[in-house]
């Protein structure tokens, strides 16, 4: 390589080993027992559905109004309530997400998010991608890896999607970590209710991060790309990016432009 050539080289793997962001670098403390893991957990949920209601309504309403069709109607009712309560029985992630008063039952789907790694070595070259697809569940070294795809958000009880780095034995080419969240549909991440991501340490569950996915007021979005986790020294640190964007974004670019910002 010429002395130009390898200078060149030199800049870039330099620039690129700075890694602005767009906050500032924070260590990230990992427990030192077992694989000394750090997870990143996205969850989501559609609280304002009403539940089901599974109830046969009363002969008289509020103002002591009698239904003279109350008993033609009764057979209708009960109907129902056997149908609901199969329901509720036999698919009860279903029941919760229903809406009272006889409508339709949502698309559950219209709220899926899905949570993605991109995982650059240190002159960010792209090294691997792992997400909810089948086949991108784990990198070939089986220490950055997927929970698996989930379509209903859990309204806070948990994480539904988790992406987890075991940092004891990891390849010495994984250098940065950018965890990124997309929607799985044509709607907005501003349309998808209680969305929140966190960083935190897989043993003590205790967060370094946590953020809810809310866009601007008035603003549009698809993907929202979180944090970047790197090699710091013998350790690892972060910075909190919080950048939304479209689908038409592409990650690997978007996310080389993000590590060089001042």
């Amino acid at each position: 390589m010429s002395g130009e050539a390898l200078k060149k080289h030199s800049d870039t793997d330099a620039a690129h080993s700075h890694f602005a962001g767009k906050g500032p670098a924070h260590p990230l403390v990992i427990a030192p027992e077992g694989d000394r893991r750090f997870l990143v957990g996205l969850s989501w949920g559609p609280t304002q559905f009403r539940k089901l209601r599974v109830h046969v309504p009363q002969l008289k309403d509020a103002d002591g109004r009698y239904d003279v069709f109350y008993f033609f109607k009764l057979p209708f009712h009960l109907f129902r309530i056997v149908v609901l309560s199969l329901i509720r029985l036999c698919a009860p992630d279903l029941y919760r997400r229903g809406v009272a008063d006889g409508r339709a039952v949502e698309d559950a789907g219209r709220y899926d998010l899905d949570l993605s790694c991109y995982v650059f070595d240190a002159a960010m070259n792209l090294k691997c991608v792992i997400g909810p697809e089948e086949g991108n569940y784990s990198d070939a070294s089986k220490k950055v890896y997927h929970s698996g795809d989930q379509i209903h958000g859990s309204a806070g009880a948990g994480d539904d999607e988790q992406a987890f780095v075991e940092t004891k034995n990891l390849p010495d080419d994984y250098a940065h970590f950018f965890f990124v969240v997309e929607t799985d549909g044509r709607y907005s991440l501003n349309e998808t209710p209680n969305a929140s991501v966190r960083l935190a340490c897989s043993r003590t569950n205790k967060n370094a991060l946590q953020k809810q996915i809310a866009p601007p007021e008035g603003g549009h979005a698809h993907g929202y790309v979180f944090c970047h986790v790197f090699r710091d020294g013998d350790g690892f640190a972060y910075r909190d990016i919080s950048e939304f964007a479209e689908f038409s974004a592409g990650w690997v670019k978007t996310l080389k432009q993000i590590s060089l910002r001042a």
